[in-house]
């Protein structure tokens, strides 16, 4: 307010800053049609009076109360201070269930996928090229077993056949060999089946080598010409092919 204010003026501000307090902060509600203050500029010559056809709320010595809702919320934050906190080991508990169900289910699933039957894969080789093959044999992939850190065996994954081509069986041009290697579920994961399959390209003194593997929720294989540079092989998963080099 401006020095030059009368006092009377001083004394009618600290009254309707009073009043605006009330309503702002303190959350009195004014009586119904009445405004916090007269509504009147600073320096109005009837600064504080009420404006026509307009009641004029002003505060009292009353003392100051609070709506039911802040004695609500006030009993509301004790009693959450006082609850002991076990929601934490709950929703541990919940999720440790959440794995174990999908850990369940996803072995539930494989059990009941697998082209022939419920325990094996079937990697399918097609031969693309215009020469014969012949089976030459189906042999153990070697592996190693640790036994601790610094000590570790030779030894080879298991291999196993639900279904599979003989020995010495001719895979001619254009034909298919299915080979269904079992596999398992593990949690610790890792190669459970493998095989080395091993061809001889007839007309040559050539081979064509394939190796299959079977993980708990996946297939893996590789495959390389032994001599000749003349054939190419495809591995891609369960997919194996043998065909004419360049060809697509």
């Amino acid at each position: 307010m401006s020095p030059n204010s009368p006092y009377v003026n001083a004394v009618k501000t600290e009254k309707y800053l009073a009043a605006q307090t009330e309503c702002l902060v303190d959350l009195v509600v004014p009586p119904k049609g009445t405004t916090c203050g007269g509504g009147r500029q600073q320096f109005d010559p009837e600064f504080g009076q009420p404006l026509p056809q307009i009641g004029e709320f002003t505060c009292t010595s009353t003392p100051r109360t609070y709506p039911r809702w802040r004695n609500q919320m006030n009993a509301i934050q004790a009693n959450r201070r006082s609850r002991p906190r076990s929601i934490g080991h709950r929703r541990v508990s919940r999720g440790a269930l959440a794995i174990l169900l999908g850990l369940v289910l996803t072995g539930s699933l494989l059990l009941s996928a697998g082209p022939a039957s419920a325990a094996s894969r079937g990697f399918k080789l097609e031969n693309k090229s215009s020469l014969n093959l012949q089976l030459v044999a189906a042999k153990p992939v070697p592996a190693y077993k640790c036994i601790d850190p610094g000590r570790c065996i030779p030894t080879n994954h298991p291999m196993d056949f639900e279904g599979r081509p003989a020995n010495g069986s001719m895979l001619n041009a254009g034909g298919t060999d299915v080979w269904e290697l079992k596999y398992n579920f593990s949690l610790i994961g890792g190669v459970q089946y493998a095989a080395d399959l091993w061809y001889r390209i007839l007309g040559t003194d050539d081979q064509v080598h394939y190796r299959i593997e079977v993980y708990s929720t996946s297939n893996e294989s590789y495959c390389d010409i032994v001599g000749t540079k003349k054939y190419g092989c495809v591995a891609e998963g369960t997919r194996l092919e043998f065909k004419n080099q360049g060809a697509g």
